[in-house]
């Protein structure tokens, strides 16, 4: 059972919040480099622009409460997790329109 799935069938969590992720810290940087590599672009380079208040540097989700009141085990990596995301929107033919453009995404 995935941990979304275990999150919405637990009584306990009914009005509450709990992380669902892989417990590990990951970079903006390595996240769009692993994003590069599976659109088939090892060779595409982020662009980065000015900082703005409240941007994000890094990610790391505290899945305590998922272990404890889920059984939660993360089993897939980053990168299989960013493999499978980018396969569902290809799937339903969702492409990446402000990033292709040119535009920022804000």
């Amino acid at each position: 059972m995935t941990g979304l799935v275990a999150a919405g069938e637990c009584d306990a969590l009914v009005g509450d919040v709990v992380n669902v992720a892989r417990g590990r810290e990951v970079s903006i940087a390595e996240i769009a480099r692993l994003l590069a590599e599976l659109a088939g672009r090892p060779d595409a380079k982020a662009r980065r622009a000015d900082p703005r208040p409240g941007d994000v540097h890094r990610h790391y989700a505290d899945i305590s409460k998922a272990r404890r009141l889920l059984g939660f085990d993360p089993k897939i990596d980053i990168r299989e997790g960013l493999a499978r995301t980018v396969a569902w929107f290809e799937a339903r033919g969702i492409v990446a329109s402000g990033a292709a453009s040119g535009l920022p995404n804000w």
